[in-house]
């Protein structure tokens, strides 16, 4: 019995599901990302508008929910590729350098103490620095106070207004996950099927004998320091009481010299192996990246 048609059955099932999945983590990552956007544009909201001498002022999400706010920084030289020119061209390009971090505290899981609310306080996040008379260092730190202001004054309000985000997203969050976890569920569930099928007739095929296809030949763990490779066909002649071990029959594809045609031919060798453990065929058969597929003989 051919078990190629089984196999594309079961195979061509998990790529419908994997197909699926995909889109059903796409639909998942866009929840996610515009409920990131969503509470970003809370924080900007309260912490963009500041006068300042800064130039292309970012304020860009980082760790979690919060906020890392960023402006132009020195000026650099770099050699880049010319698509017109087709040579290298000298190009001028800014660094970007940290003004402070909004951080964010949310509730965890893992905290020792009853969920109120998902954002449960914020604050400031600044660096030292050896450049202590540069015109970016003293507007950096006056904008920091700015923001220490805003956070001061308006905490509450900031806070409540994440938290409002975070209920109106996550409802929609969660619908995704929960979609994309039920694939993976049935995913799963296709490839246990799927390996628990092989592996019941793999060792019903062996027991009438087998001849691996396409040319291919597998590789059994005899014993823990020796294998057979080269394997072109097997049979199982005895099974253990405990259906842990058996014994097969095997035959291996070789060369040999022949003295009539005073050179090597190709042969094929019987061999016994004994007392082979199930989980060493298994894993030849089954578990193995070679993709071997075989016929009964």
């Amino acid at each position: 019995m051919n078990n190629k048609s089984i196999f594309e059955t079961l195979e061509a099932k998990e790529s419908k599901l994997e197909a699926k999945l995909d889109k059903l983590r796409n639909k998942n990552n866009e929840a996610v990302k515009a409920k990131n956007i969503a509470l970003n544009n809370v924080l900007i909201s309260y912490f963009c508008g500041f006068e300042t001498t800064l130039k292309d002022m970012r304020f860009e999400s980082s760790y979690g929910s919060s906020m890392e706010i960023t402006a132009r920084g020195d000026e650099y030289e770099k050699e880049v590729w010319s698509e017109e020119k087709q040579d290298y061209v000298t190009k001028k390009l800014f660094r970007t350098k940290e003004v402070a971090t909004i951080k964010v505290q949310e509730y965890s899981r893992w905290d020792n103490s009853t969920k109120e609310a998902q954002f449960t306080d914020m604050g400031i996040s600044s660096y030292s620095t050896s450049d202590y008379f540069s015109d970016f260092n003293n507007e950096r730190l006056r904008l920091t106070g700015e923001y220490a202001m805003v956070i001061q004054d308006h905490k509450d309000n900031i806070l409540a207004e994440m938290n409002k985000v975070w209920e109106d997203h996550n409802e929609k969050v969660s619908v995704t996950q929960e979609a994309v976890n039920k694939c993976n569920n049935e995913i799963r569930s296709i490839q246990d099927q799927r390996k628990a099928f092989r592996n019941d007739i793999i060792i019903d095929d062996l027991k009438a004998g087998i001849k691996i296809l396409d040319d291919k030949t597998a590789y059994i763990q005899e014993r823990f320091d020796c294998g057979v490779s080269n394997i072109v066909e097997a049979k199982i002649t005895r099974m253990s009481y405990s259906g842990k071990s058996a014994d097969l029959e095997v035959k291996t594809k070789g060369r040999r010299w022949d003295n009539e045609a005073d050179a090597y031919v190709d042969t094929i060798y019987d061999r016994k192996l004994t007392k082979v453990r199930i989980q060493n065929i298994l894993d030849s058969f089954v578990t193995s990246y070679n993709g071997l597929t075989w016929e009964r003989v």
